[in-house]
C-alpha cells in the first residue's frame, strides 16, 4: 500500500482479580479500522497479592492467559489459536516479525516476582501478528465493517498456574490492555498519481495454531498432520514430559532428528546443530535456558522455510516456503529419552495469489 500511516488505539482495558480457578473472559470485539496489522497485549499487576510460599513456574508468567484465539469476522478458523500465552511468547520470540525480541529481556515492561514468596506480581507486553511482512503490509486484513469484527477469546488462569501452590490471603489484581495496530485507509491518489490501495495478495491470511501429539520413550516417528494442505512458513516444536514439564525437554529430545516430507528425507539434525541454528538465526545463546536472551528448554524452532531475504529469519521474499497438500506426510523420527508430548506450533499461510514479493512478482513491493 502507498500513502498510508501507522495507527494504534485501545481495544479493551480489563482488570481481573485472580482466583484459584480459571476465569473465561467476555469476548472482545476488535475495533473496525483500516487494515488490521497486529494486536498488542500489555499486562500489569495493579495490586499485589498476599500469599505464603508462592513460587514461579516454568511457563510463567505467560501461563496467566490460556485458551487464546483471534477469530475473523467469518467465524471460521481462528487466525491465532494458542493453548496458553507461553505459546504466544514462543511465536513472539522465534516468529521473525520485525526483528527478534525476547520478552523477558524487555525490563521496561517485563516482571515476574513472588515478592519473596509473599507478594506475587508480574507484567509483560506481547504482540500477536496478523500482518506477515512490514515492507509491504502483506497479510494485513481489511477491518472496516463495524457489524463484522474480528474477535478475541481468552481465559485468565487460576493463581496456581502462575505462582504454584501458594496459600492465599488476598489474590492479586491484574490489568489487561488490548491495543489495535492497523494501517490507515490509504489516500486514493498522491500528487495526481493513483496509489495502491490494498496490501499485495489482498485477503491472504497467516495462521498460528497448535496441536499436541503423544510420544513414547525410544525410537519414534511422529506424524504431524495439522495444517497440511497450506503453505508452511515455520514449525516450532515444544517437548514436555508426561508430567507436563519442559525442564528435561533438551535432554529428552532425540539426537539426531530425521525430518522427512513424504518419502523424502529433508533434514538430518544433530542436537548441537539445533543450538547453533537458534544462535545463528535468532541470536539467542548462553547455557542457562529460560532466561533473557537465551533459548528455552524443550523449544525447537525450524526457521529454514523463510530465510530467503538475507539468510536471517523473517521479512522473507517467500521463495522457500514449504508447499503441502492435505495428504502430505510431515514427520520427524528419533530416539526420545522419555515419554511425553510434542506441541507443534504451526505458522501457515493461505494466499489468494502469489506470495513471492520480489521484483516483477504478483505481490510486488509497493
Amino acid at each position: 500500500m502507498q500513502s498510508t500511516g501507522f495507527h494504534r488505539e485501545l481495544i479493551s482495558d480489563t482488570s481481573v482479580t485472580l482466583t484459584a480457578n480459571d476465569q473465561p473472559q467476555q469476548v472482545i470485539g476488535i475495533n473496525a479500522y483500516g487494515y488490521l496489522a497486529a494486536i498488542r497485549l500489555i499486562v500489569t499487576t495493579t495490586t499485589a497479592g498476599t500469599v505464603t510460599t508462592g513460587t514461579t513456574v516454568e511457563d510463567g508468567p505467560f501461563s496467566a492467559v490460556k485458551n487464546f484465539s483471534v477469530v475473523p469476522p467469518s467465524g471460521n478458523v481462528p487466525l491465532l489459536n494458542l493453548d496458553t500465552l507461553f505459546s504466544g511468547y514462543v511465536l513472539h520470540k522465534y516468529g521473525g516479525y520485525g526483528g527478534f525480541e525476547d520478552i523477558r529481556a524487555d525490563t521496561a515492561t517485563y516482571s515476574y516476582s513472588t515478592g519473596a514468596g509473599t507478594a506475587p506480581t508480574f507484567g509483560f507486553e506481547m504482540r500477536f501478528p496478523i500482518m506477515l511482512n512490514v515492507r509491504n503490509a502483506l497479510m494485513s486484513l481489511p477491518n472496516k465493517a463495524q457489524n463484522a469484527t474480528f474477535k478475541i477469546n481468552w481465559t485468565v488462569a487460576g493463581l496456581s498456574q502462575i505462582f504454584g501452590t501458594a496459600t492465599v490471603t488476598t489474590f492479586p489484581t491484574v490489568r489487561f490492555r488490548w491495543i489495535l495496530e492497523a494501517w490507515d485507509p490509504p489516500a486514493s491518489a498522491t500528487n495526481g498519481l493513483q496509489n495502491t490501495l490494498t496490501p499485495p495478495a489482498n485477503d491472504s491470511a497467516q495462521y498460528w495454531t497448535y496441536q499436541t501429539y503423544p510420544v513414547n520413550a525410544g525410537q519414534q516417528t511422529v506424524l504431524f498432520n495439522a495444517r497440511m494442505g497450506n503453505t508452511i512458513r515455520e514449525p516450532i516444536w515444544i517437548l514436555r514430559r508426561s508430567s507436563g514439564t519442559r525442564a528435561n525437554g533438551d535432554s529428552d529430545w532425540p539426537d539426531p532428528v530425521q525430518l522427512s516430507v513424504d518419502a523424502r528425507n529433508s533434514d538430518y539434525i544433530v542436537k548441537p546443530d539445533w543450538y547453533h541454528d537458534i544462535y545463528n538465526t535468532f541470536g539467542y545463546q548462553g547455557t542457562t535456558a529460560d532466561t533473557a536472551n537465551n533459548r528455552d528448554n524443550g523449544v525447537f524452532p525450524y526457521p529454514f522455510y523463510a530465510r530467503d531475504w538475507d539468510g536471517r529469519f523473517g521479512r522473507e521474499l517467500g521463495q522457500q516456503y514449504l508447499q503441502t497438500i492435505e495428504g502430505t506426510r510431515y514427520q520427524i523420527s528419533g530416539n526420545f529419552a522419555n515419554a511425553g508430548t510434542i506441541t507443534m506450533l504451526t505458522n501457515d499461510l493461505v494466499p489468494t495469489q502469489s506470495l513471492f514479493t520480489g521484483p516483477n512478482a504478483t505481490g510486488a513491493m509497493s
